[in-house]
């Protein structure tokens, strides 16, 4: 949204499921975020590796195991109490979590909230400017029908 806007909004609401599909679109979301990233002053790579890399400092990793549990053919009955709360209870797994929630989380959603300012500025530019063409106009029409 913030790189491509008319792009964004055209995926959108494309009814064509395969302009979606996150592994047809890896390349681009890698360059864009490698270009915000530079913008915003951050390392290249940093914030899309803690959004995509395998480590378990990833948030796509962990959503992802999180995901093959849910989907799998096995049943969760299996758990300490039977609820998907409590498939990650062993303590290398909490690790894990603690360290995913309070250190790669917050920085991912720093950066979206920069992320939302950038756009947001983006926005009220394109505005002000259009505010000063509806003024000229207007005062191009006093000016052509005061004549």
């Amino acid at each position: 949204l913030y790189k491509q806007p008319i792009n964004c909004i055209d995926l959108v609401f494309s009814n064509n499921a395969g302009e979606k599909d996150i592994h047809k679109n890896r390349n681009l979301d890698e360059q864009l975020s490698r270009e915000i990233s530079n913008e915003l002053g951050y390392e290249e790579d940093f914030i899309y590796s803690l959004r995509t890399s395998d480590t378990v400092y990833s948030i796509r990793h962990n959503c992802d195991k999180s995901l093959h549990i849910v989907m799998s053919k096995s049943k969760v009955q299996n758990t300490i109490s039977g609820e998907l709360n409590f498939v990650f209870l062993h303590n290398d797994e909490i690790k894990n979590y603690v360290e995913l929630y309070l250190g790669s989380v917050p920085i991912v959603l720093f950066y979206v909230a920069e992320l939302v300012l950038k756009i947001n500025e983006q926005l009220f530019e394109k505005m002000e400017d259009i505010q000063k063409t509806l003024k000229k106009l207007q005062e191009t029409y006093v000016e052509l029908l005061g004549k």
